[in-house]
């Protein structure tokens, strides 16, 4: 299967009718657009932090793509997982896929 087509099946065939994917992408890129306009709505302000401590400042899901590679890495070597250590290989996105999906269902976007 092609790597589009993986995270299609995990983005969006998730047991999801149309219905609920509409209202999941639908909430999912309203928070998205409200932290952005938070954001720009004092573009002199500096924004600072973790990943995590923007996630957790701005209410946002925060992925732990390290972590997930950092166990990938007990199972196979890093060219397994990335091309050159910064571009992921099909492996690697589907760890990067497999991890959204977890994050996002736990936070609620999606129902188990």
């Amino acid at each position: 299967m092609a790597l589009l087509d993986t995270w299609r099946n995990l983005a969006y065939q998730t047991e999801m009718d149309q219905k609920t994917a509409n209202e999941f992408w639908g909430s999912y890129f309203t928070q998205e657009k409200a932290i952005y306009e938070q954001i720009l709505s004092a573009p002199d302000t500096v924004v600072k932090g973790t990943v995590k401590e923007l996630a957790d400042k701005y209410n946002a899901v925060f992925v732990p793509y390290f972590e997930k590679f950092q166990e990938a890495l007990k199972i196979a070597p890093p060219e397994h997982w990335s091309v050159d250590c910064i571009h992921a290989t099909n492996a690697g996105h589907e760890i990067m896929a497999r991890a959204w999906l977890e994050c996002v269902t736990k936070a609620g976007f999606i129902e188990e």
